[in-house]
């Protein structure tokens, strides 16, 4: 059994650190004390990148300009920066939830370039955490579906329908959700499409 020798009472700075940034086990190896960012330097980096004109901007000048832009699309004041996340990709991941004060004060006192876990425990279930932490932010971020509105029209039928709103398939088959939420808990989790997010990630609502 994968829990036998994984004591939640040991790794509970682990776990609460978890559900409150998404990562990837792999990414939380690789996470140092510099990765903290913070809203005000966010924007500094989107300032910089805008003042290069466009046709001058590289295309990795280009995609970062585009990653820091979305961290627009989250309330926090403080993000954990993912250098290399699945397929290279960087991003940059909001930190979330009760224990976002202890999360940010273990970045904080972790040297720049030291590892702020020394140790992830191979029992822990990352991808649970990753999934808890993706319907926090869905939950936080989602319309009610009733409140989205009929803005668009089927050709074939002539009746309007909702163009922001998604029907899960598979297990959640027939549950609506709002597409807007859906892309923000994609963007925090480092994935391109979000069906991925609610097929994989988007649990118990």
């Amino acid at each position: 059994m994968r829990d036998r020798h994984f004591s939640k009472t040991n790794n509970d700075e682990l776990i609460k650190f978890c559900r409150g940034t998404g990562l990837r086990r792999s990414e939380l190896a690789a996470l140092r004390g510099s990765d903290l960012i913070t809203k005000q330097q966010i924007e500094e980096g989107i300032s910089q990148l805008s003042g290069i004109p466009e046709e001058q901007r590289t295309p990795a000048e280009t995609r970062r300009l585009e990653m820091l832009q979305d961290t627009r699309m989250f309330k926090g004041e403080y993000f954990i920066h993912i250098r290399s996340g699945k397929g290279g990709r960087e991003r940059m991941s909001p930190i979330i939830g009760r224990n976002a004060e202890q999360i940010i004060e273990r970045m904080r006192e972790t040297p720049q370039d030291g590892k702020v876990w020394q140790h992830i425990h191979q029992s822990a279930d990352i991808h649970g955490y990753r999934a808890d932490y993706a319907t926090s932010i869905y939950k936080d971020y989602a319309r009610p579906i009733e409140e989205i509105p009929y803005d668009r029209v089927n050709q074939g039928t002539g009746r309007r329908f909702q163009s922001e709103v998604y029907t899960c398939r598979k297990d959640e088959a027939g549950k609506k959700l709002d597409k807007v939420a859906m892309l923000i808990c994609s963007k925090a989790l480092g994935h391109n499409r979000i069906e991925v997010v609610a097929n994989n990630y988007i649990r118990g609502l």
